[in-house]
């Protein structure tokens, strides 16, 4: 008798634990397939780690039913949609173009946001292949067309063109409006025929002496010969110029008394002739009021000149020369110490090489409080690469690699006192630096 107990007992033990055992991998079975369901959504989603946790938690709370699976799935999505429209705006602000156009596609609320964000500043492209920058919406003219003809025209507050040479129609529609215009390049009409808006009326074409009010910050002119009218600038409240292929007399002269000088914050001359003077720029503008200056020269410039110049800079912050190889130390030194942000320096010609060792030299006074550096160091001609300050705006190639030179040079400088170094634009590659802890980190941007 107490055998066939021990049996039975022992009987029932073992069944238990088979019991046990096929439950225990069942569960273990539901659990893994529960995994492999969120880990290829945290895939196709791109949601980060801590939500994929916080999914996997959230469903086996639920008890593996089928629409918490569901509402699993969308939890990102609601998530995003329950902050409020100022988090949404700032999340839209850090997201480039073509992020913004994916996430244009995910639900109605979105579609608006995203699509406002897009059209309020928009880039028209109506000229050659140019330089296209992080902070506008590139388009089309015909893009920008249907654009101007639809509801979403409300959406656009500031609108760069390529070139002046676009329809009539286009551009009465946006003076109609209260958008922020601007040209890169002036191909169609001189600078004595400025676009304005005069209020109640249409967009006419007036000369520099119409008693007029414009709202014209930003103008590009395009000399061609004609001397640059004082009178025309001076009517502008301008926050940037950026004069073209001009000559050392292509600005109006003045007597001592005729005119005030121009205070305008931003000024980029691009020069033809040889040796050209500077003189005209202080004679000209409120050079102590000037913060940002770029200076393209085609051939040698006057050295002693630019120094001139540079000493009278008080408020310069950002500064890029494009010329041929001169002693950059001395055009910068006239600086007050650590008061440059930005150094935009490219060496046209022939040239081995333009080491960041040299920055050292060029930059010993402003080390401390440069944030943005570019640089050439290649040997070629880069005359028709010349973007200056706008570089730092550009869009990059995406299949662009980090090259372990760059990287070294860029880690050399913070490591000899450029500690405020952020951005570095170095052989048409984008880098920016960053520091974690001790280590300085170079991460190629595009």
């Amino acid at each position: 008798m107490p055998g066939v107990l021990l049996t039975t007992i022992v009987g029932f033990l073992v069944a238990l634990a088979g019991t046990l055992a096929s439950a225990f991998s069942l569960v273990l079975f539901l659990v893994v397939s529960l995994i492999v369901v969120f880990v290829g959504a945290f895939k196709a989603l791109e949601i980060d780690f801590i939500m994929l946790i916080i999914l996997i938690i959230y469903v086996i709370v639920r008890g593996g039913e089928e629409a918490a699976v569901h509402r699993a799935l969308h939890m990102a999505n609601d998530s995003l949609l329950s902050l409020p429209e100022e988090l949404i705006e700032e999340v839209i602000d850090y997201l480039n173009q073509t992020d913004r156009l994916k996430l244009l596609l995910m639900n109605r609320r979105l579609h608006h946001q995203v699509k406002r964000r897009l059209l309020t500043s928009v880039y028209v492209n109506n000229g050659v292949p140019s330089a296209f920058y992080r902070r506008h919406t590139i388009v089309s003219e015909n893009q920008f067309e249907k654009v101007v003809q639809s509801d979403d025209f409300r959406y656009v507050k500031k609108a760069v063109f390529y070139s002046d040479a676009i329809p009539d129609h286009i551009l009465q529609a946006v003076l109609r409006k209260d958008i922020n215009l601007s040209f890169e390049h002036v191909v169609e009409n001189k600078l004595k025929y400025l676009t304005i808006l005069q209020r109640k009326r249409n967009p006419l074409w007036v000369t520099p002496d119409f008693p007029v009010e414009n709202t014209i910050t930003q103008l590009t002119v395009n000399y061609n010969g004609e001397t640059i009218s004082r009178a025309a600038l001076s009517k502008l409240k301008l926050n940037s110029l950026k004069a073209l292929n001009i000559t050392s007399d292509a600005f109006e002269r003045r007597g001592p008394s005729d005119f005030e000088p121009i205070e305008i914050k931003k000024l980029s001359f691009e020069f033809v002739d040889k040796q050209p003077s500077l003189a005209f720029i202080s004679n000209t503008f409120q050079v102590d009021k000037v913060e940002s200056l770029e200076l393209r020269f085609k051939t040698r410039p006057l050295e002693y000149e630019i120094i001139q110049l540079m000493s009278k800079l008080i408020s310069l912050k950002h500064f890029a020369i494009m010329s041929q190889n001169i002693r950059f130390d001395r055009v910068v030194e006239p600086l007050a110490r650590d008061t440059l942000e930005t150094l935009y320096v490219n060496v046209m010609g022939r040239y081995d090489s333009f080491l960041a060792t040299i920055l050292l030299e060029i930059l010993k006074n402003q080390s401390g409080s440069i944030q943005k550096l570019s640089w050439s160091n290649k040997r070629l001609n880069v005359r028709l690469k010349t973007y200056g300050l706008d570089d730092f705006e550009r869009v990059y190639d995406v299949d662009a690699t980090a090259k372990d030179l760059d990287v070294a040079e860029i880690k050399m400088l913070v490591g000899n006192g450029f500690a405020s170094l952020t951005d570095v634009i170095l052989n048409e590659a984008y880098y920016k630096v960053s520091r974690e802890e001790s280590i300085v980190v170079v991460k190629l941007i595009n």
